[in-house]
């Protein structure tokens, strides 16, 4: 726990206080709260897995847009040539939060399976467990925001790494000519149902109608 205060204090001015306010702390007590670290698992959930997982793409994306052919040794080779001295700092700020973090959950595995729901949940009470949301706020980030997440980024891919210029307006005429049923499917479950649900939080967050009226009539048909 010492370690992920520390980093999250060390790097609040960086980047972590604007990730905070893009997961929906506004108030000076909710910034302090996150910045504390108060949720003890959502701490290590929304650093470990949210802003972990954010913090690859931004340093990988230059690398593969530019690359036809990217590797992981292509892209170790890459690094090393780039002089912004901000690109640098994020990127040993996010190679020695990594090491320090494996190191911290192979002295203590049961971490792993509090973290890592989608490989580690093994046992059936486990499964049970995350299946009924039994801990409603660690199943919100889960779902709506590392499975949300984490889906839109597998839809995502084929589009991006085929076009050079990927647009918003690209991905949906593409979607459109996609014929692969189990794409079709999971493009509706995630930026159609999925979705919704996450406005319908917003909505109770920043009361707006719209958003509230927009989720339920998604969901009317079920």
């Amino acid at each position: 726990m010492n370690i992920l205060k520390t980093y999250v204090e060390l790097n609040w001015l960086i980047d972590i206080k604007q990730f905070a306010i893009s997961q929906g702390y506004r108030t000076e007590n909710q910034l302090n709260f996150f910045k504390k670290c108060g949720d003890y698992y959502k701490a290590w959930d929304s650093i470990c897995n949210i802003y972990h997982h954010a913090m690859s793409l931004e340093l990988l994306w230059p690398y593969v847009r530019n690359y036809s052919n990217p590797s992981v040794e292509g892209y170790l080779l890459w690094v090393k040539e780039q002089n912004d001295p901000i690109y640098q700092i994020k990127y040993e700020q996010h190679t020695y939060f990594k090491t320090s973090y494996y190191e911290h959950i192979e002295k203590k595995p049961l971490y792993k399976h509090n973290l890592y729901i989608s490989t580690s949940l093994k046992k059936e009470n486990q499964l049970n467990f995350f299946k009924k949301c039994g801990d409603y706020y660690k199943a919100w980030d889960s779902i709506c925001n590392i499975y949300h997440h984490a889906m839109s980024l597998e839809l995502l891919w084929p589009y991006v790494r085929n076009y050079s210029n990927p647009s918003v307006e690209g991905y949906l005429l593409w979607v459109k000519e996609q014929n692969d049923p189990i794409y079709q499917i999971k493009y509706e479950q995630i930026f159609y149902y999925l979705q919704a649900i996450i406005n319908y939080r917003t909505v109770i967050r920043i009361n707006r109608p719209s958003l509230k009226n927009a989720a339920r009539k998604a969901f009317f048909p079920i």
